[in-house]
């Protein structure tokens, strides 16, 4: 369900609360749009999932009302939270410039991030996809934690199915080297 259909079903059904689950960090752009169309129905929002980090920083910084770290709280939650849906929305920040030129350019990164990387086969592909969205994230939250758990976390995933063991390394500097010429001070991310 994208965040146009989400606030739609939010606005007939009028839930006293979204339940929002984030499984992974490269995800929190779309956790935004979905806590952006959810306080625009007038629905505030839970959090949960590791996606939104281990203490919901995360969470919070993308516009959740609350956070739990496990489903035996939400209960208690619901029963006892006020939820602030404007202050929660005006606590985040406009989302930085260089998020809309990554937007913009996704095709054309990914491309020239690729063209080193001879016959990349279609797994290194979705990483290099994976790794863009760890680092438009990361740019989101304003955290570089989010793109060091994923390049470690994806270096031990592609060492794991048999890939060399600088394949992620290779990854990280094709697209630090397309994000210098489209987005410059997204390319610092990657740098170790």
């Amino acid at each position: 369900m994208d965040a146009d259909d989400l606030a739609g079903y939010l606005t007939e059904e009028s839930p006293r609360a979204l339940l929002l689950s984030c499984a992974m960090p490269v995800l929190l752009p779309g956790a935004r749009a979905c806590i952006r169309a959810a306080h625009g129905a007038g629905t505030p929002v839970l959090a949960g999932g590791h996606g939104f980090g281990s203490d919901g920083v995360w969470a919070y910084a993308v516009g959740a009302d609350a956070w739990v770290a496990t489903p035996r709280e939400v209960e208690g939650v619901l029963t006892s939270w006020e939820p602030d849906i404007e202050v929660a929305e005006l606590a985040i920040p406009a989302p930085p410039a260089v998020l809309h030129s990554i937007s913009h350019h996704r095709q054309e990164i990914l491309a020239a991030a690729g063209a080193d990387l001879r016959d990349l086969p279609r797994r290194l592909q979705n990483e290099l996809d994976l790794l863009l969205s760890a680092v438009e994230a990361s740019l989101l939250v304003e955290d570089r934690l989010v793109v060091a758990g994923f390049t470690a976390w994806q270096q031990s995933l592609l060492t794991s199915h048999g890939f060399a063991d600088d394949t992620a390394e290779q990854l990280q500097r094709g697209l630090a080297e397309a994000l210098r010429t489209f987005a410059p001070k997204a390319a610092d991310l990657l740098a170790p």
